[in-house]
């Protein structure tokens, strides 16, 4: 929706596939990330404890997968979650548009409609759960 709406403003410089495998190959560690207690909450594996133990983690699965990414692709995937610490710079860009909109839609995943839909009575036409809360 975003990479449609967007593209009538203005032709982005990168196709709509390039924007869904940086998306899902930023968080393609997560299946394998948490384990459940006996009260259903999620807590990190031992071997999830900083963010860059997913990230190798992240980079060890997608070449075992035989996915190699475009330096466009790369840059969504590393910019997801926008420029952080000193990745930021008021001077350079350092993320790519497609990093911008890998961004935006990351942002309305974890923020706007994470929890929907409902589990009973979703006021969304046609919503329905596929996986339970519980990983």
């Amino acid at each position: 929706m975003l990479y449609e709406t967007l593209s009538l403003c203005r032709p982005l410089p990168f196709e709509s596939e390039d924007a869904v495998i940086a998306f899902f190959a930023h968080d393609i560690e997560k299946p394998w990330k948490y384990d459940v207690d006996a009260d259903g909450v999620r807590h990190h594996k031992p071997n999830f404890v900083t963010k860059d133990d997913a990230n190798d983690f992240r980079d060890a699965k997608l070449r075992e997968y035989g996915i190699v990414l475009t330096p466009l692709q790369a840059n969504g995937m590393e910019y997801a979650e926008g420029e952080i610490g000193d990745k930021y710079s008021n001077r350079n860009r350092n993320a790519s548009e497609l990093a911008a909109l890998v961004h935006m839609a990351d942002h309305c995943s974890a923020r706007l409609w994470h929890d929907y839909p409902a589990k009973e009575n979703d006021p969304w036409q046609g919503a329905r759960r596929v996986q339970s809360s519980v990983l």
